[in-house]
């Protein structure tokens, strides 16, 4: 009856068991990225060493792929919109970046910014990051995302290279993201600038195959028996 006992709480466990999903990084240099800002409900691609007065510019050297080298002495900067013909600068508020990974869709639940080399005025103080499965020209339409975390106050560090990372709740899974920074510590009239951000979480779907669902199923229902039987009928009192 012993051996009985064990096996069956053998197999309770293992029906019950569920295995914890490893945090890994979610971006890489594979990816297709591409910088620009936020324009009410589009994102608008930027522009590599120029002015416009529609899209934003960044310089050809420092361009939103900066961030996936995983090297603090590079950087992503964006100078936001310019408008020409009024002489009106926008600054770098509401830039940032839309990003595919080359792995495929996946459940991010944090994210980890590294500052760049000079003037700290140029950080974000918050960031907005939506998921989406939309393809070719919805990707630039806000009504195709999900807004998966939108934090204010966020504050990264003095020191120049260095990395804070933050987690988030979330379940659903997406094949893009995309990350724009709603504040800067400088207030709006500063460039945008960031060394690096990463994405963590699992690739692929945030629930077991069917097939584990199924197997765990089986197995606590025949402890359940075996259990039954080891004890013997209930009694009615």
């Amino acid at each position: 009856m012993k051996s009985t006992l064990t096996l069956v709480t053998s197999l309770l466990a293992c029906a019950m068991a569920v295995p914890a999903a490893q945090a890994a990084n979610l971006l890489g240099t594979g990816d297709t990225i591409v910088g620009g800002h936020v324009d009410g409900s589009a994102f608008v691609p930027g522009i590599a060493g120029e002015y416009d007065s529609l899209a934003s510019n960044f310089p050809a050297g420092e361009s939103a792929d900066k961030i996936l080298d995983g090297d603090p002495g590079t950087k992503y900067l964006n100078r936001g919109v310019f408008d020409n013909a009024n002489l009106v600068y926008f600054g770098g508020v509401n830039t940032g970046f839309l990003v595919t990974p080359s792995a495929g869709e996946s459940v991010a639940t944090g994210i980890a910014f590294t500052t760049a080399n000079d003037s700290p005025e140029r950080d974000p103080s918050s960031y907005s990051l939506l998921g989406t499965n939309a393809s070719g020209a919805a990707l630039n339409d806000l009504a195709s995302y999900t807004m998966i975390v939108s934090a204010g106050g966020l504050s990264l560090p003095e020191g120049r290279g260095e990395s804070i990372a933050l987690g988030f709740l979330n379940t659903a899974s997406y094949a893009s993201y995309l990350i724009y920074f709603d504040s800067l510590r400088g207030g709006a009239t500063p460039f945008m600038q960031i060394a690096d951000v990463q994405l963590t979480g699992t690739v692929g779907a945030a629930i077991p195959e069917p097939g584990s669902y199924a197997l765990g199923a089986g197995m606590a229902a025949f402890a359940f028996v075996a259990l039954r039987r080891f004890r013997g009928p209930v009694s009615s009192g």
